[in-house]
């Protein structure tokens, strides 16, 4: 029998200190169980962010922190990062993770009750949220609650808004959804897409019932304190933890002749790419701009723009570059030799000296500390949709960030403006009007570093 995939749902939104003293809930612990559960058996973490005050967050900065620090000490393990809409209803907000870019992210394929609360998840909701991780190549971690849900699954998998192969969480138990029973699950498994790589959770008192159900079906397991709280949840006197939630699993599947998939054999099983991403080899390729080769990374941004409606006799030799790009940093993605993709960075010791200061009077400077001004992120129409701009700008929240730069401004057009905000970016009104790009309104923006 296939080998078993353990994802480990180790926080939530719903659990706090007081409900059991083993729940992780700041970086740190979240960093050290995941340690703990990566070494017990799991291969996927599905992580949530909290606030100081143990309440869910959606914050594009704690998620990539998180994601950097789990992958710091687990540079094997997959991430799964959460889109949840049971505390955030709004597209942008439950967005905001896959800026972090996790290797999967939760798609809820449907509105449901939970037994205090509604979790909404309106078709434009998920049908955007899938748009999203396709454009960023992150695999939708399908959550299911019901046989509905599967059905519907399927209508996207034709509609081509979810590919395959697709994996699929399978969750039973919780009052107002399908409840856990052997004939629950298994008309949902039958009625998933083909090519459906399935786990199975079981909520509360049903987690131990359902994860051994999907052991012996031959599919595979979702468990944590996301779900459950306790070792025995009909006496609730032993409080669980993740890792000795694992370990029961991994002691069943063992008894059942099952072994346990490490990181790289759930890859090859759920059909992730290897090297912990999911994305496009291409985008593996960013490096420096050979100065010689800049005129190239010039061509580019004019041709990128012109094909967006800029005015052509505004790069009278098809070339954008100005004087300021003798002092930025440029990075271009390469296809082989040819550039397809750059972006630029300035780093100033003052507000006034970025290009067009004028444009950031509404901004107030910081009393000290560097400035910095990313700009000119450009994609080749054919290579986008591949993740190549939030890699780029990546590379730039980096290179500012090691060189002690404290505050980033930039100009931003409307695509630029939502994919900012999504990290975190603050918008802070309307940029002056350019000439040369007619049909664009930029917004101000700008992100404390």
């Amino acid at each position: 029998m296939q080998e078993l995939i353990i994802n480990a749902a180790l926080t939530g939104t719903v659990p706090r200190r007081a409900d059991n003293p083993h729940v992780p809930l700041s970086e740190d612990e979240i960093v050290a169980d995941a340690v703990r559960c990566a070494s017990a058996g799991a291969s996927i973490l599905h992580l949530h962010v909290r606030y100081a005050d143990e309440s869910p967050a959606h914050d594009y900065s704690l998620n990539q922190s998180l994601f950097r620090a789990v992958r710091a000490a687990c540079p094997e393990v997959i991430i799964s990062g959460s889109t949840s809409g049971r505390t955030f209803s709004e597209l942008d907000k439950r967005a905001a993770v896959l800026a972090a870019r996790p290797d999967m992210a939760s798609l809820t394929l449907g509105s449901m009750n939970f037994p205090t609360q509604a979790s909404v998840n309106a078709p434009a909701t998920i049908r955007g949220l899938a748009a999203e991780m396709r454009e960023r190549g992150i695999l939708p971690e399908l959550e299911i609650f019901d046989l509905g849900m599967a059905d519907y699954a399927r209508y996207l998998v034709d509609k081509g808004e979810i590919g395959l192969p697709a994996y699929a969480n399978i969750l039973l138990g919780s009052l107002g959804t399908a409840s856990a029973s052997a004939f629950n699950l298994a008309a949902i498994v039958r009625a998933l897409p083909d090519r459906t790589v399935w786990a199975a959770a079981g909520i509360g008192r049903s987690q131990l019932q359902v994860n051994s159900l999907a052991i012996a079906m031959g599919g595979h397991v979702r468990v944590g304190l996301e779900d459950n709280l306790w070792m025995d949840p009909a006496t609730k006197c032993d409080p669980a933890s993740n890792p000795r939630l694992i370990e029961r699993v991994v002691a069943i599947a063992r008894a059942n002749g099952r072994e346990v998939a490490g990181p790289t054999e759930a890859r090859q099983i759920i059909g992730l790419r290897g090297g912990g991403t999911h994305r496009d080899p291409v985008e593996q390729t960013i490096v420096v701009c050979d100065p010689n080769r800049l005129p190239e990374l010039y061509a580019l941004r004019a041709r990128v723009w012109i094909e967006e409606g800029a005015d052509p006799a505004a790069f009278p030799e098809g070339c954008w570059t100005d004087s300021h790009d003798a002092h930025r940093m440029h990075w271009v993605v390469l296809d082989g030799d040819r550039i397809v993709a750059g972006a630029s960075l300035a780093i100033h010791a003052a507000l006034a000296e970025v290009d067009e200061p004028g444009a950031y009077w509404m901004i107030a400077p910081p009393r000290s500390g560097l400035i910095a001004a990313p700009a000119r992120v450009v994609v080749e129409k054919a290579y986008r949709g591949r993740g190549l701009a939030q890699a780029l700008l990546d590379r730039q929240d980096d290179a500012a960030r090691a060189a002690g730069v404290v505050l980033a401004v930039r100009q931003a057009s409307p695509a630029m403006r939502r994919l900012l905000e999504r990290r975190g970016w603050q918008y802070h009104g309307p940029g002056p009007a350019d000439p040369r790009f007619p049909c664009v309104e930029f917004s101000v923006m700008a992100l404390p570093l």
